[in-house]
This record gives C-alpha cells, structure tokens and sequence, in this order.
C-alpha cells in the first residue's frame, strides 16, 4: 500500500502535464484541417452569349476550404429544350471536366467533319444557342451550387450576294473608270463581323 501511494503522486503530476501539453499544443475547435464548407465553382469562358465555332474550350474556376475532387458536367442544352444531354442520363454521355490545377478546370469540345465531340462522346449540336451546366464537389461529397453559362454556336458561314457589277468576267466586263462601287447583300444568323474583299 506504501509502494502504491509513493508513486501516485508521480503518475498523477505526469499526466497532469500531459494534459496540460496537449491542451496548450492544439487549437480550440476542429481545426483548419477539416472540411467544413461546400465547394464553389464559376464558368470564365465563353464570354455570355459569345458566338463561337469549330473547337470550343469551356473553362473556369473552382474552389474549396479542403479540395476539389471532381467538376462534373451537369448538362450541355440547347436554350429551347429541343437538344439536352446530361451527366446523370440512363447512358451517362457526360461525365466530368478535365481539372487543369487545383482552381481550374476546362471542358474542350472537340468539331470534326462537322461533329462535336466530348472526349469519345459524339454530340449533336448544330446552329443555336446553348447552355453548360457544371457542378464541383469535394472530398467529402459535398457539391456546390450549379454554375452555368450560355453561348452561341456557328459554324455555318455567312452568305453574300452580289448585285453589281453584275458580271466578274473580264471578257465581258463593264467599264467604271477608277472608281468600282460593290453592291450587295449579306446574311448570316449573327451579326456580320466584316466584309474583306479578296485580290
């Protein structure tokens, strides 16, 4: 019984200081360590409504108090509910964008003989206007809210029709003198950029 009190007190002050250390060594609460917060993630490019043709890179950002696991491809639409595929689909034709750092990511939509493709995923995707949705998630699951940006696909080219001179054959030409006055129509499905005049 002697030997047992003798080293009490020892054992006692020794765990006393244990306790003290530790508490004086870590941080109140959970920590910064742990994850806490839901992602957050935003498209940068195509500006909104941009209009854009052959390859088409989406891209943007993405961040989290832990880290980003994955951005996923909510779904690519067209703006009138005619054309929609979707990540979560019974065939699954989507799946995630391509993470280029730990803040960015990009999705490329490749344009091959008029077809554009999502890494083997063939998408039809003609002439309109069209909107990605795109969610992050992190380690944890825990999933943003959805982010989304419309843009303008064109890859038909506009049509000009000259009306005068009404001929180009220099055999059969008309004389102008110096000046030649170009006259003409113009359509397209966007506004036109600019007309160059080829030598």
């Amino acid at each position: 019984m002697r030997m047992s009190k003798f080293f009490s007190k020892p054992v006692f002050v020794a765990a006393a200081l244990i306790v003290g250390f530790s508490f004086f060594g870590c941080e109140i609460g959970l920590g910064p360590a742990v994850d806490t917060e839901a992602p957050e993630v935003e498209v940068s490019t195509p500006d909104v409504n941009q209009s854009v043709s052959s390859d088409i890179l989406i891209t943007g950002t993405c961040k989290d108090d832990g880290e980003v696991d994955r951005v996923e491809v909510v779904a690519i639409r067209s703006v009138d509910g005619g054309i929609k595929y979707e990540a979560r689909s019974a065939d699954g034709v989507l799946g995630n964008a391509e993470l280029t750092s730990r803040t960015t990511w990009q999705i490329p939509l490749t344009y091959t003989d008029g077809k554009y493709y999502f890494g083997d995923t063939e998408l039809s995707l003609p002439d309109g206007t069209y909107i990605v949705d795109v969610k992050a998630y992190d380690m944890f699951n825990r999933q943003s809210t959805v982010a989304s940006r419309s843009f303008d696909i064109d890859n038909t080219p506009p049509v000009f029709i000259l009306s005068s001179p009404t001929s180009l054959d220099n055999a059969d030409g008309v004389e102008y003198g110096r000046t030649i006055k170009l006259t003409g129509t113009i359509a397209d499905a966007h506004d036109i950029d600019r007309l160059e005049i080829v030598k």
